[in-house]
């Protein structure tokens, strides 16, 4: 059977240690939230390309090995750093690439048409790059796949386990789902009195709220508090997303037997084409 949820959470339980990675990156992430915008902008963007890779692959190599504990974080994050940073930038052009190619004929149409067909585009064509190569950075650190046979290695076992996959990013994001909602609940009941008159706002007055304005609201301490709530949940979702991914790919990636093609002649020779 495919690693579960439940085996995520009993590998976290067992090594509790495996937290910290996990709120390191949250904490950095908090940091980049609370000194630029409110709102996750290209500061946290450009610093979550950077630092998320190191993470990634620290985290990984650390399941492999967990008794080392942070220190085979350290030491696995510099080993696989750039065979994780240099696949996902590939992707990432791919896709940008992929949506710019489907622009082009349609921005012949007009602005108008070119807005929703970008909404679109963007959606069809990430959804389908994410799910295939989601493990790229799992098949670089549990079988130490080189940049372009990561890539390769993961549309691989996603092809060949495709409803385990899905299930997989159904419950992941179940999960990264309810986490937020519980949060945001706590968030609302604790800023409630500040929050309490954009309820009394249409929906014109809603459309022309700006960021800035949210911010006012808010106050200091209601951003700090927002920024906790944001920390708290993503290092949740860090740890046991990869905790999950470390457990579910190495049951599923299984090594398929090389298939040898040729033929025996008519005194039992084998010739291999």
């Amino acid at each position: 059977m495919a690693g579960s949820l439940i085996d995520a959470l009993g590998l976290i339980r067992k090594y509790p240690m495996l937290c910290v990675p996990g709120i390191i990156f949250a904490v950095l992430c908090g940091l980049v939230i609370a000194a630029g915008d409110l709102m996750f902008g290209w500061k946290f963007l450009i610093v979550l390309l950077v630092i998320e890779p190191f993470f990634a692959a620290g985290f990984l190599g650390m399941t492999k090995n967990p008794g080392d504990g942070i220190a085979g974080f350290f030491r696995e994050g510099r080993r696989y750093y750039f065979r994780v940073l240099l696949p996902g930038l590939i992707i990432g052009f791919a896709i940008a690439l992929t949506i710019l190619l489907l622009a082009l004929p349609v921005s012949l149409l007009g602005p108008g048409a070119l807005g929703g067909i970008l909404t679109g585009a963007f959606l069809g064509v990430t959804v389908p790059f994410v799910f295939f190569t989601w493990f790229y950075d799992a098949a670089a650190v549990f079988e130490d796949r080189r940049v372009f046979d990561s890539i390769r290695r993961s549309i691989e076992v996603v092809m060949q386990n495709g409803w385990k996959v899905f299930r997989f990013f159904i419950i992941s994001l179940l999960f990264a789902g309810a986490t937020g909602f519980l949060l945001l609940i706590v968030w609302t009941a604790t800023l409630f009195d500040r929050l309490e008159p954009l309820t009394a706002m249409n929906a014109t007055d809603l459309q022309a709220f700006t960021p800035a304005q949210f911010e006012a609201v808010l106050g200091t301490s209601g951003i700090w508090m927002t920024v906790i709530v944001a920390v708290v949940w993503i290092a949740i979702v860090f740890t046991v997303t990869y905790a999950y991914k470390s457990v579910f790919f190495p049951a599923v990636a299984t090594l398929q037997p090389e298939v040898v093609i040729g033929e025996y002649d008519e005194k039992g020779r084998w010739y291999k084409y």
